[in-house]
């Protein structure tokens, strides 16, 4: 395993290599080790787009995202550990594990349910199709009532219409999609899988034969991992969306901490059914939905400070003491993010933003 790199830090150090040395791509196709075998060398590679942790929604953000002319699409999951270390039994799923879409099988099966409706996808809304639904809530306890979606318009024009298939390409876009693992393993973990650690994939043997898997170690042999900037492991590219970043020093945010605790905040209001976004400035981070702040980052006397929306007219999750915040005409009662290592608090949060989700209905 490479050392002195985050997961984030991988996933641009990748990049990095794959957009400044054109032969990379096709070697790092090439030490994909797919379930069913797959020959790169026949797919002469036009045009190769990267998309670096795009935000969507209920879906996730993928750390990766390859889009290929001719149309191939590729989504790319990044663990610094071993495949089995970093997966959760999908027996338990959503309703027995809260953190299981933050699993590599949970994270690559949300990743199938969002190609499924990247594949159906014409106008309006991304939405998987029912039945996908439906079997997500029978095999992984998935507790969202109706079929997971995205409609934000800036991800749908910036992002989505890029990704989705044109042309001849159109009727087996499904075919052509690819889920990929990246891990520390020295050997490929995929075929010894025991099923309860396999991505669900709700019956589609297809999607399992196009899942494929990559060493770190053989990625750095291979010439498929260039050097990084240190201020790229807590700041990775999310491109095609502009978003400023967190100022390291100078009385503002360390990104160290404060990145890593604004995507866990944003995957908490994605699992509320809100569609989040981060925002930056100096000295401070924002999780805002449709235009409004619903959280906030801040520095204090002992570390990061943790503002949730305090006039909103919804009573407040944790335990925030008496000290609230007024920031421009909003108000934010502070508390301790540390609160968030409890399942409790963490479920509290998430039923205050599933409440917001509902003033939007």
């Amino acid at each position: 395993m490479p050392t002195g790199y985050s997961e984030r830090g991988l996933v641009n150090a990748l990049v990095r290599t794959l957009e400044s040395r054109p032969c990379a791509l096709a070697a790092f196709l090439n030490l994909v080790q797919f379930n069913e075998h797959k020959d790169w060398a026949n797919h002469e590679v036009a045009q190769a787009r990267y998309f670096v942790e795009p935000g969507f929604a209920q879906f996730g953000s993928p750390d990766l995202i390859i889009r290929l002319t001719p149309y191939a699409l590729i989504f790319v999951e990044a663990k610094v550990s071993d495949y089995r270390l970093s997966a959760s039994p999908a027996t338990h799923g959503m309703a027995l594990d809260s953190q299981f879409n933050s699993s590599i099988n949970g994270q690559l099966s949300l990743r199938y349910r969002l190609s499924r409706a990247i594949a159906d996808y014409s106008s309006g809304s991304v939405v998987e199709p029912k039945p996908v639904h439906e079997a997500a809530q029978q095999s992984v306890g998935d507790p969202a009532m109706a079929p997971r979606k995205l409609a934000s318009k800036t991800v749908l024009t910036k992002i989505v219409d890029h990704l989705r298939a044109d042309g001849e390409f159109r009727t087996c876009a499904m075919t052509r999609m690819y889920f990929v693992a990246l891990t520390s393993d020295l050997t490929n973990p995929l075929p010894d899988l025991d099923r309860d650690y396999r991505p669900p994939y709700f019956g589609d043997n297809a999607a399992w034969d196009r899942t494929g898997w990559a060493s770190w170690n053989e990625l750095l042999q291979n010439n498929c991992l260039g050097k990084f900037d240190s201020d790229v492991v807590w700041a990775p590219r999310r491109a095609p969306i502009e978003q400023l970043e967190p100022v390291l020093g100078n009385g503002g945010l360390d990104g160290t901490y404060a990145m890593p605790l604004a995507a866990s905040l944003a995957e908490l209001a994605r699992e509320a059914g809100l569609e989040p976004e981060i925002r930056w400035a100096k000295a401070s981070g924002s999780i805002t939905s449709d235009g409004r702040v619903i959280l906030k980052i801040f520095p204090g006397e002992r570390g990061l400070r943790l503002g949730i929306a305090a006039d909103l007219g919804i009573e407040l999750p944790l335990d925030c003491g008496q000290r609230q915040r007024r920031i421009g005409n909003r108000v934010f009662a502070e508390a301790d993010p540390e609160h968030l290592s409890r399942k409790e608090n963490r479920d509290a949060l998430r039923r205050y933003l599933s409440e917001i989700a509902g003033q939007g209905d």
